[in-house]
């Protein structure tokens, strides 16, 4: 049994909502290190636009996903330049 964080990144000037699934994660992951993981994903795009992330914690059981084994964090707005 381990967690996934399911994390959606959506961009804010063409709505468009991309979601990655990320595993292994350390517990610590939040706050500004969620930032840094979807930089991974986001790295190349130049003059990006504000960026909305929401993230929560899901359950691994024999490589199903259970229903968000912790609350929904607060979205939160990531500039990147």
């Amino acid at each position: 049994m381990g967690k996934v964080w399911e994390i959606e990144v959506k961009d804010r000037k063409t709505g468009e909502i991309l979601c990655f699934w990320v595993k292994p994660i350390p517990d610590d992951l939040h706050g500004d290190k969620a930032g840094e993981e979807v930089r991974k994903y986001l790295t190349g795009k130049k003059n990006s636009p504000q960026i909305e992330v929401r993230y929560r914690a899901m359950v691994m059981f024999e490589d199903t996903v259970s229903l968000p084994s912790e609350s929904v964090f607060p979205s939160q707005n990531i500039w990147f330049s």
